[in-house]
Parts: structure tokens; sequence; C-alpha cells
């Protein structure tokens, strides 16, 4: 290879490095992301608003499914105030919040009335085969108390990604692949069941009945965001009566969500118990 031959792969090189692989935009919530690799670690780029703030988790096994203690995600603590890791437990379940260390690094850089965060993760303690590791990135809204799933798949060294579509992820999540239309609306009832849920913490066994509650203080909620939903859907061309069972099969799952928490603390329970 002569040297200009040589300068030029290595400038193609870099324009690649400095591209990297897309994961998509969220048109909700107006932020885009992106994975980069370099020589000994892996970039995950988020731009967006302030108020939105991602958070990765790896599956290092790359087996589709999360490994207790193994399995790990990186974001930025609840209240936005420093770097968090925590180890994932199980679907719903995950350690308390610590510091990465020198197994992740997050920054953040403020501009205007955006926010670019990146979350760099060490290619040696995320890879169990040395070929690739799994990963999904949420973005949650602080201001809204939701998440939204921006991509989640399989990543290969190189440059190689294969996105999950079409079917839950190794964090149990999926794209709801509803009409955009009526998100804000589900967004708000997911809401208020957050707060709710997170008004108990901790959570333990003497919490259930409070727990098993919560659908009920959000009833005031789910009837006009039913409503909402409803009108949305009619102005899409669907029959009243129809968008009125979609729309309650659609909150009827958010309300499973809860049963899954009483059951995860019933687990945890036994465990501690065992």
């Amino acid at each position: 290879m002569t040297g200009s031959t040589a300068l030029l792969a290595l400038a193609l090189l870099a324009a690649d490095e400095a591209a990297g692989i897309s994961l998509g935009t969220d048109a909700e919530l107006k932020t885009s992301g992106r994975l980069i690799e370099t020589t000994d670690a892996v970039r995950f780029e988020f731009t967006g608003p302030a108020s939105v703030a991602p958070t990765v988790a790896i599956d290092v096994n790359r087996n589709g499914v999360i490994d207790r203690n193994v399995d790990f995600k990186v974001g930025v603590r609840s209240d936005g105030s420093s770097p968090c890791l925590q180890n994932l437990l199980g679907e719903g379940r995950s350690s308390i919040c610590r510091s990465p260390g020198d197994k992740a690094q997050l920054t953040t850089n403020r501009h205007g009335n955006s926010m670019t965060t990146v979350i760099t993760l060490q290619k040696r303690g995320i890879s169990a085969d040395g070929f690739g590791f799994g990963f999904s990135a949420v973005l949650w809204n602080r201001s809204g108390d939701f998440e939204n799933l921006l991509a989640s798949g399989d990543y290969q060294f190189g440059g190689s990604v294969e996105f999950v579509r079409d079917r839950p992820n190794f964090m149990g999540e999926q794209n709801p692949n509803l009409p955009p239309q009526i998100m804000p609306a589900i967004h708000r009832y997911e809401g208020c069941l957050k707060r709710s849920m997170k008004a108990l913490e901790p959570l333990d066994r003497t919490k259930i009945p409070s727990l098993k509650a919560v659908p009920a203080s959000c009833m005031t909620v789910r009837a006009a965001m039913l409503d909402e939903g409803v009108e949305a859907l009619v102005a899409l061309g669907a029959q009243k009566t129809d968008a009125t069972d979609a729309m309650r099969r659609i909150l009827d799952a958010a309300d499973l969500g809860i049963d899954r928490m009483v059951q995860l603390v019933e687990e945890a329970t036994l465990d501690h118990r065992r």
C-alpha cells in the first residue's frame, strides 16, 4: 500500500467512525441516537431536549435474555445528579444505583435547550465472547414520567448491527407500533401510574395493597385519556366503537404493568426468605 493510499484508508476509517450507526429518531421526544465504535470502546450518543434522559442496557452474553448480575444498564440518576450503573436482576428488576467506575463513562453537553449525552463503554466490559454485545437504548421523559424504546439489537464489532423490531428484546421491551397520534394520551396515563408507584418506594410486601390500588388512583386521568385517544383514532378514520375498544385494551395493558410489579415484589420477598 502506497503512502497516499494508506492515508486515504485512514481518512475513510475516521469518517466512518465519526458518522457511526444511526439508532433512529424518536419524533415525539425529538431525540436521536447513534452508536460509534472506536478501537477500545463503543459510544452511544444521544441528542435531544434536556428533559429527555437516555439509558443503555447491555446484554453481555448476547443471548437475548437477562443474565442476573451480569447484564447491566447505564444512565443518569432519577434526579439528574450523576451517572448511574445498575446490575439487571430480572425483567423489571435492577440493583440500586452505583458509580460506573471504569466500566462506563457518561458525559453531557448542553447547548441552548438541547442536550447531547454520551455513554462510553469499554469493549472488554460489555462482550463475553469478544465479538459483540446486545443492547437496548431507552429514552425517559423526565417531565412526563414515561419511557420510549429508541432502538435495540445485537451489535458485532466492526460495525454490523441487527436491530430487534417485531419481537421483545432481551429486556422484554418492544416498540408498541401504535399510531403516534394516540401516544401522548397513553403516556400521560402511564406517567400517572409511575408517579403513584414512585410515591410508594421503596417497595416491599407491606406496600402490595397500595400498589394494587394504583390504577384506581389514576382513574380520572384514564377517563380523560380514553376520550382523547378515541378522538384521535376517529380522526384517523376509525369507527367510534372500535376506537373505544382499542383504547381500552391499550390502557388495560398499562394496568398489567402494575400486576407484574406486584408479582415481582412478591417474588423478591420469597427470594429474600430463601
